[in-house]
């Protein structure tokens, strides 16, 4: 999970130089395979899963109210940019579950 994590936060981070809508699409889709790899692993969790589904949602929530604001301040990248940093960062934690 946590691999499939660290693995899509750099598409995250390309999306904002990419130069068609194809491209585009390319690393929408490698993103959210390699998210998607990591699906039978939050099957086995159960309760885990329903708390990551729903902070998944609602981190979009958030990001898509915020995104324009924080796009009019800095600029048209640092949407993009900002949500590969939190993509990253949501790994992290995970190293520290002990089984």
């Amino acid at each position: 999970m946590v691999i499939a994590t660290v693995v899509s936060a750099p598409f995250y981070a390309l999306l904002p130089i990419s130069q068609s809508t194809t491209v585009y699409l390319l690393y929408v889709f490698l993103a959210n395979l390699s998210l998607a790899l990591s699906w039978p692993a939050f099957q086995e969790l159960g309760f885990m899963n329903g708390l990551a589904a729903t902070s998944y949602w609602a981190g979009m929530m958030i990001g898509s109210a915020s995104s324009r604001s924080i796009w009019d301040i800095f600029c048209a990248s640092m949407p993009y940019y900002l949500a590969s940093l939190t993509v990253f960062l949501s790994a992290i934690p995970a190293l520290f579950i002990k089984r």
